[in-house]
């Protein structure tokens, strides 16, 4: 990965981080306007979802950086070194063509949503949607890299 990569992550891990503490304040808050003062925020459950609709993709972006997507690796682990390598470039493929498929079809989403407005907030669901296609992106780009690695026999 570029050198620029590490850092990049390190600014979604403080952004993830920020969206979870964000999620607590509002549930929380809400909760308490609910019980002690038999008041709600109309908006609390739409922004708490819309931020872990964020917190989801940004992370999954950070596991792809990491190679910390579950995987299933009884097999893997016993096949030889060379063979491993095969795999780890074909699932890459096939991960790309699956990510690809999530950029153009997330980018429909975005499209569609820019006219659904969400009802409490009136944020047009397109802007939440738009995760979808940027995480996607981000994390081909990863994958990406990877790939690279591990042609020139680097692998991690």
């Amino acid at each position: 990965m570029p050198k620029g990569g590490a850092a990049f992550i390190r600014l979604l891990e403080y952004i993830v981080a920020t969206l979870l503490a964000g999620m607590v304040v509002v549930v929380f808050g809400n909760v308490v306007l609910r019980y002690v003062f038999n008041k709600t925020w109309a908006w609390s459950e739409e922004i708490a979802r819309f931020m872990l609709v964020y917190l989801v993709f940004l992370g999954a972006i950070i596991a792809m950086y990491r190679r910390q997507h579950l995987g299933i690796d009884i097999l893997y682990k016993i096949i030889p070194p060379k063979v491993q390598k095969l795999f780890r470039i074909i699932s890459g493929l096939l991960v790309s063509l699956v990510l690809i498929a999530m950029v153009d079809g997330g980018r429909t989403m975005v499209e569609l949503g820019m006219t659904w407005p969400a009802p409490a907030t009136r944020i047009p669901y397109g802007y939440i949607n738009a995760i979808i296609p940027l995480s996607a992106a981000f994390m081909l780009f990863i994958v990406a890299g990877h790939l690279v690695q591990e042609f020139r026999g680097r692998s991690e």
